[in-house]
């Protein structure tokens, strides 16, 4: 049963690849606003929480990259 949904997981992601990357791209920003605003509540500049933000997730294109490589693997 788990080979078989896993094989129609990897059929809609050929079929539709770029509803699955809009999805990433909604979540990665969320986690992205989270941590901003919490580096501001820590009282960083909006300018000096962007950029903290994105060091600490590692890179939006590198977190993306990951993401797709582990969505492949396990599905």
């Amino acid at each position: 049963m788990d080979d078989l949904l896993r094989f129609f997981r990897r059929l809609i992601n050929v079929v539709r690849p770029h509803a699955r990357d809009a999805d990433l791209d909604r979540e990665i920003a969320a986690h992205l606003t989270l941590l901003e605003d919490e580096y501001r509540r820590r009282g960083l500049s909006p300018d000096e929480a962007h950029r903290q933000a994105r060091v600490t997730l590692g890179g939006v294109e590198r977190t993306k990259e990951l993401h797709r490589a582990a969505r492949s693997y396990w599905m």
